[in-house]
């Protein structure tokens, strides 16, 4: 081959290739502009009402009270919540737990008649005779504006130790108020809570 025919044909071979570059470089570019482009997406604050649903969500499960809640299990206050679904009209003026027993005694005022009940957790109350019948105990009645079973509640709220024993209505104090008694096992008073009657 002579120097001529060398020259001839590396040019012919240049022209060819410049074609097949430019297309490789057209597709190049059309699959770059092709692809979508991913915007970026500006987070949008809080507007005013979420951030108060958020704060209010947060204050609901803040507890609002350190003081616990009443011990609904106590079976004073079991017997009591028995006793007054099935005798709305009387009010009770005396409590007394029997020693190692979950019967309570209660001494109640229905139509200024003053009757004493057994009553067990589970609401089967008994009419036992009733000796230490008094006025002082309609007085009691008709003094008293927070129940014995509500004074029972707060009472056992306030005190954790020992169980309820007695409850009664200590009508020289001032103001009139219910005198809550805890025991422990072995039947020796361990605290004493005095609930406002009135």
């Amino acid at each position: 081959m002579t120097i001529t025919q060398r020259v001839t044909f590396g040019a012919a071979a240049l022209i060819l290739t410049i074609p097949l570059m430019t297309a490789c470089g057209n597709n190049a570019k059309d699959a770059t502009s092709s692809a979508p482009a991913r915007a970026s997406q500006p987070v949008s604050p809080l507007t005013t009402a979420e951030k108060t649903e958020a704060m209010a969500e947060a204050t609901s499960q803040t507890p609002t009270s350190d003081q616990p809640p009443a011990d609904t299990t106590d079976p004073v206050i079991m017997a009591l919540e028995a006793f007054a679904k099935d005798h709305a009209g009387a009010v009770i003026v005396d409590v007394d737990r029997e020693d190692h027993a979950d019967v309570v005694e209660v001494k109640v005022v229905d139509n200024d008649k003053v009757q004493k009940f057994q009553v067990t957790p589970d609401g089967m109350a008994t009419e036992v005779p009733t000796d230490d019948a008094n006025d002082d105990d309609v007085a009691k009645a008709k003094a008293a504006k927070v129940t014995a079973l509500d004074a029972a509640k707060q009472a056992r709220a306030k005190q954790q130790n020992g169980a309820i024993d007695s409850i009664d209505i200590e009508d020289d104090s001032n103001p009139v108020s219910w005198k809550v008694e805890f025991d422990d096992p072995n039947g020796v008073t361990v605290a004493q809570e005095l609930i406002p009657a009135q």
